[in-house]
């Protein structure tokens, strides 16, 4: 190997002289970073006509963070020029303006989507054009593919395992990126809530590590066939197995992107209509409802599928408080209908779309029964607290207009006959 370098190295003299220039290319930009960096982009004096400080702070911090590779690439591009005009080699100046691009390129690309910094590929990409240079790769090929294990038909050699670990570390990297990508992408979708977008980000990063697991195996020979038909049977006994684990799970996805429940929408239950509260979290196997009482209900999302459940805000928070009541025959109805107006108008929300109305709803054995209609504006405890305000007004209402509200009363009939048997 030491007689491949040397070879390379020292059989042609222009190869050495792109070399140095290279390397000068590197020194100089390093200084002219160190230099422009510390001049212009520094914090205490602003030569960049930004006016928004948050936007100037980033672009500089950016700018830093790819102005190397940049200059670098300037740099390489101005010695192209020069040494094709004076018709010298230039094979090292295009490896090394090939590798600024691509650092250039990744660089940016992280700036932009606030990925993690791509730092191991630089570095896999620059040993694999240095040996390309000194003409060492054919070789290096040559060698790990000679050190090999086999395990009956499928062979496992040294550089089956090193281009594995290079490209998890590049499938890694892509998918950090992807990753990034999607949760801005999703956290704009306002038609989905925090748990169906924090469930899709999940999906899509379990798929790409998927991904990555099959291109890992296919890149090391592996016959993934064998994964599918084990697979196959796997999912066939886990199916069985999880039945209901895995109908939650598809129930709570239906929920989520469907949006017939969702967090701080206020349910009551069919299984005991008791059980009245807001959601408060929605996951993938259940969801978490705490009532007005205060208790905390996981209920099973397969549950919200197959069962009545009623949101009283699925489209509309407004509920309507139904009050009944009744007053002495001898009392001025018209006048009752108008007091008990008056008491629901002081007691609930002005801006709701409907207003409270009365009605005459019967005769009944001891007292004329009315029904009074208010709405509130937000269905929670305060319904509870409206109606008891309103029932509160309308007492108060009629005892100032001297109107009763009777109690049942029963007429008791003595026959002549029955009073001798007593007798």
């Amino acid at each position: 190997m030491t007689n491949l370098i040397n070879k390379a190295l020292f059989s042609n003299p222009n190869f050495v002289t792109e070399l140095a220039f290279v390397a000068l290319a590197f020194l100089v930009c390093y200084l002219f970073k160190k230099f422009f960096d510390k001049k212009f982009l520094s914090n205490s004096g602003q030569d960049i006509s930004i006016k928004n400080t948050t936007f100037r702070n980033k672009f500089i911090k950016n700018y830093r963070y790819v102005s190397y590779p940049l200059y670098l690439t300037i740099i390489l591009t101005i010695l192209f020029a020069i040494f094709n005009e004076l018709d010298l080699p230039i094979k090292v100046i295009i490896t090394a303006a090939q590798f600024s691009i691509i650092w250039f390129l990744l660089r940016v690309i992280t700036a932009i989507s606030g990925s993690k910094s791509p730092k191991m590929i630089v570095i896999i990409i620059g040993i694999f054009l240095l040996l390309d240079i000194l003409q060492l790769k054919n070789y290096l090929v040559h060698s790990f593919n000679e050190l090999s294990i086999s395990f009956g038909n499928f062979n496992l050699s040294s550089l089956l395992i090193v281009k594995a670990i290079i490209a998890i570390i590049i499938s890694l990297w892509i998918i950090n990126l992807v990753s990034m990508i999607s949760k801005k992408i999703v956290s704009n979708f306002t038609s989905l809530n925090v748990s169906a977008k924090n469930i899709t980000i999940v999906i899509i990063d379990i798929t790409l590590y998927f991904i990555l697991f099959l291109t890992i195996l296919t890149l090391i020979g592996f016959d993934i066939t064998a994964i599918a038909v084990v697979g196959s049977a796997i999912g066939i006994g886990f199916g069985f197995g999880l039945q209901k684990i895995t109908s939650n799970f598809i129930s709570g996805l239906i929920l989520l992107f469907e949006r017939s429940v969702k967090e701080g929408d206020v349910v009551e239950l069919s299984q005991n209509p008791d059980d009245v509260g807001f959601i408060k979290r929605m996951g993938i196997r259940y969801t978490l409802i705490r009532t007005f009482d205060n208790k905390e209900i996981m209920m099973p999302n397969e549950d919200f599928i197959t069962n009545k459940v009623t949101n009283w805000t699925f489209s509309d928070k407004e509920v309507r408080i139904a009050i009944k009541f009744g007053v002495a025959y001898e009392s001025d109805l018209d006048l009752v209908k108008k007091l008990a107006l008056e008491a629901a108008n002081e007691n609930v929300d002005q801006d709701t779309l409907y207003k409270p109305v009365c009605f005459l709803q019967e005769f009944g054995d001891s007292s004329v029964n009315f029904l009074l209609y208010a709405w509130v504006s937000n269905v929670n405890l305060v319904q509870h607290a409206k109606r008891s305000d309103i029932l509160f007004s309308i007492w108060n209402k009629l005892k100032e207009n001297n109107i009763t509200i009777p109690f049942p009363q029963r007429d008791l009939h003595i026959k002549s006959s029955d009073l001798e048997s007593i007798k």
